[in-house]
């Protein structure tokens, strides 16, 4: 499997002009390489990262207008919500960003009510 097919491209071939009458085969001249990302579309995975999307949306919102504590608790469901869709696509980066910023907002929920 090509790599880009692993990370969900599909990659066709498409020639660019047609091929002269008599030639059966073609080369790299004749012929341009096309890649598509495929997305899976309505999965589990697909509504979760668009909940939490919209979610931390409203929590930067709230942020931005200084609705203190509700904005800790709004981006906390959303940063929750990334960390299982995060773990769902095995990415690290994703897994270690929000999960650094679960506890960050942790943090400051705890340090509201002590």
């Amino acid at each position: 499997m090509n790599p880009l097919e692993s990370m969900g491209y599909r990659i066709r071939f498409y020639l660019t002009k047609p091929l002269p009458y008599g030639i059966i085969g073609y080369d790299k001249k004749w012929r341009k390489m096309k890649i598509d990302k495929i997305t899976p579309m309505h999965t589990k995975d697909w509504y979760l990262k668009w909940v939490s999307t919209i979610i931390l949306l409203v929590g930067i919102i709230l942020t931005a207008n200084n609705v203190y504590p509700y904005n800790l608790y709004v981006n906390v469901v959303a940063l929750f919500g990334w960390i299982i869709v995060s773990i769902m696509w095995n990415d690290r980066a994703l897994i270690v960003i929000n999960v650094v910023g679960f506890t960050i907002y942790l943090n400051g929920i705890i340090s509201y009510f002590v």
